[in-house]
């Protein structure tokens, strides 16, 4: 009767962590919506250095994940996030105050430390949880990546809509002193974290069910968050807009920002039942492979001439496949780590994933201008085939050994 009280208390740390990230959020994806368009305002004269801003954050945690993993081996959670929240103020109140290229690349570095602070603090939470109750990994996952998705939703809507009356520079400033505002709330993470066990029995940190995981990370975040999200306005842009006139008119730019509204907005309700269902699943290896055979194969139909509204659809379909694939597989990693390679995992996985995130838009445009968007889109498709074929060939793997050692032992 006592599991019910700490599988509560342990939920509920996991939500306040999301909340505090969603709100640290709020300032960065905003700059995805309003630096293209008031470059200006913020002393950018070309577009390039627009493409530099918000990609450089990305670059900087990539180096710096294992240094994170090694805080928060020696340090308790609460205190990463406390960290976390002043860089994030620090870097949101130097967006609306600072101008010029060099000022606000800086402030773009200082918030890729903030992020990997946030994000392996909130992944370490959701571990934390899982620990107590491990028969809830994915509905634990799947609140964490929703509730910080509704973060990232609002930056981009309302700090987008609101910039247009007010001004970037003053919305930018009033999501800084709300980012301030968390500190009064990470003091009820207190106990939350988990130093390293010390004197553990040594084990073998990564196991090849482990690395696989992080090959499909890596491939997910590659395709999807970085290919995907960086070229869907030229893969919308081909289209035949004609006979759909009020379409022709907005332009590809307003329909993928449509497109990926709707799919953040979906994504609050979507995420949780998903891993609700993976948690009582026995065949959720198999979901994450055939879903994954699905997406490879509309991304393979990606590139092809159709009805405009077919395409459409088709986009957000592979948007929110997307979700699910992600979702499935941070629950997968989240549930493999034990107690003595918690922090490694969670900053391998993680440099893992914004490695694939920062290479996936270099990937995409570079690959369309070598071999042309067709092939660029099958290479894609092939990636997430090898990558899911890897992954079911691992588990299948695995079920063997175990199934000998079981027989052997009996």
């Amino acid at each position: 009767m006592r599991i019910k009280p700490n599988k509560i208390k342990a939920e509920t740390k996991v939500k306040l962590v999301a909340a505090i990230t969603a709100v640290c959020l709020l300032g960065d994806t905003m700059l995805y919506v309003v630096l293209p368009i008031f470059g200006e305002q913020f002393g950018i004269q070309s577009l390039w250095q627009v493409g530099v801003l918000l990609s450089m954050n990305r670059f900087v945690r990539i180096p710096i994940h294992p240094l994170i993993g090694w805080f928060y081996s020696k340090y308790q959670i609460k205190m990463g996030i406390i960290i976390a929240i002043l860089l994030t103020v620090m870097s949101t109140f130097c967006y609306g105050w600072l101008n010029g290229f060099w000022m606000l690349l800086i402030a773009r570095c200082v918030w890729g430390v903030a992020w990997a602070f946030l994000k392996q603090g909130g992944q370490l939470q959701v571990v934390a949880a899982i620990e107590e109750n491990s028969e809830n990994g994915g509905r634990l996952s799947g609140i964490y990546n929703s509730i910080t998705g509704i973060g990232a939703l609002l930056g981009m809507l309302v700090g987008g809509f609101v910039s247009t009356f007010y001004g970037p520079d003053n919305i930018l400033i009033a999501f800084a002193v709300l980012a301030f505002l968390t500190l009064f709330f990470v003091g009820r993470l207190e106990g939350s974290a988990f130093v390293e066990i010390q004197h553990v029995e040594k084990q073998r940190t990564f196991n090849k069910e482990l690395i696989s995981l992080m090959i499909t990370g890596f491939i997910l975040t590659l395709i999807f968050q970085g290919f995907l999200k960086s070229t869907m306005s030229y893969w919308v842009g081909m289209q035949n807009y004609e006979w759909i006139p009020f379409m022709q008119a907005i332009g590809a730019a307003t329909i993928t920002g449509l497109l990926i509204t709707v799919k953040l907005s979906l994504d609050p309700l979507l995420v949780p039942w998903i891993g609700k269902i993976n948690d009582r699943s026995i065949n959720g290896n198999r979901y994450l492979t055939i879903l994954t055979i699905v997406a490879s194969s509309l991304l393979f139909l990606f590139p092809m001439r159709m009805n405009v509204v077919i395409c459409l659809g088709m986009t957000m379909l592979l948007l929110l496949i997307s979700t699910v694939l992600m979702t499935i597989n941070d629950a997968k990693i989240f549930q493999q780590s034990t107690a003595h390679n918690r922090h490694k995992v969670i900053s391998g996985y993680s440099m893992a994933s914004d490695l694939g995130a920062a290479a996936g838009p270099l990937f995409g445009f570079l690959f369309i201008s070598l071999i042309g968007d067709i092939a660029t889109a099958w290479v894609a498709s092939l990636l997430l085939v090898v990558g899911a074929l890897s992954e079911f060939m691992m588990k299948k793997l695995h079920a063997r050994r175990s199934e000998q050692t079981l027989n052997t032992t009996m």
